[in-house]
């Protein structure tokens, strides 16, 4: 009874708590945009194929007849269905390989989420009947649902793209690195015991990967290493790189990485 009430008490604490439905907040607009970005694609791809038709039919020099045209125009359509859903397939098949980091597996899911909504979309989207493709034969007989749906999906996608900067701008600027002094060997991931968040984002974040980015002072290039590869050299300025996470989230396109100063200063 105790830990179902510990349970309980949880469970209420992050429901009731702003920043979960913040989260969800972000995972629908997450959704929204990654939906008119596949529906700008299949507009797209519908119209390039009935220019193809059109072309096919008025510069074959009679080569080909209309018959012909549709069935090379139909190829191409199914040639594109085939071709999503096999990039699904592949995509589920990632989930299985071993040897993955935490940081890999999660792209994969978001990868497979974002190849099976573009599957649902393709299937059930009008636009790319072949009926619809042949009738397009001209700018004119574009229907004008097709033109209103491409130009709101525009605005939208641009919307929701703005949206999701503007929340990971903020979060980066709550970002805390601490300082960090020692004289043991830098041989495990030190970095992501170090990385905080302000304004009681720690519960909700997780961080998954870290990394640094060294400058040389001298000439100004620049090289990525892992944690556990730290520099040797002086006359280096370091920025470390976080990949995070949030909890509660159905997607994991939210991942980022957050930048931040931070000195070498100790044998390094």
């Amino acid at each position: 009874m105790e830990i179902a009430r510990e349970y309980i008490r949880k469970f209420k604490n992050t429901i009731t708590n702003r920043k979960f439905w913040r989260i969800q907040w972000l995972n629908l607009i997450y959704v929204v945009k990654y939906t008119m970005k596949f529906r700008l694609i299949i507009i797209a791809y519908s119209l390039s194929m009935s220019y193809l038709y059109v072309e096919l039919t008025n510069n074959s020099n009679g080569l080909l007849t209309n018959v012909q045209s549709e069935a090379i125009v139909s190829a191409c359509v199914s040639l594109f269905f085939l071709s999503r859903h096999v990039w699904l397939f592949i995509s589920l098949g990632k989930l299985i390989m071993p040897n993955s980091g935490e940081l890999d597996r999660v792209k994969r899911w978001n990868n497979v989420f974002k190849q099976l909504l573009f599957v649902v979309l393709m299937t059930g989207s009008k636009y790319l009947k072949t009926d619809v493709i042949f009738s397009n034969t001209s700018i004119e007989a574009i229907p004008k649902d097709m033109i209103a749906s491409g130009a709101s999906g525009i605005f939208c996608f641009l919307t929701m793209t703005f949206c999701i900067r503007q929340f990971w701008k903020r979060l980066d600027k709550q970002m805390l690195i601490l300082d960090f002094t020692t004289n043991e060997s830098l041989n495990n991931d030190v970095c992501s015991r170090k990385v905080g968040f302000s304004s009681d984002w720690n519960s909700f974040l997780r961080v998954i990967e870290t990394g640094v980015t060294y400058r040389n002072n001298q000439n100004g290039d620049l090289f990525l290493v892992a944690p556990n590869k730290y520099s040797q050299t002086s006359g280096c300025e370091a920025e470390l790189q976080v990949s995070v996470a949030l909890k509660y989230s159905m997607i994991t396109e939210q991942l980022t990485r957050l930048n931040a100063p931070m000195v070498i200063t100790h044998g390094m």
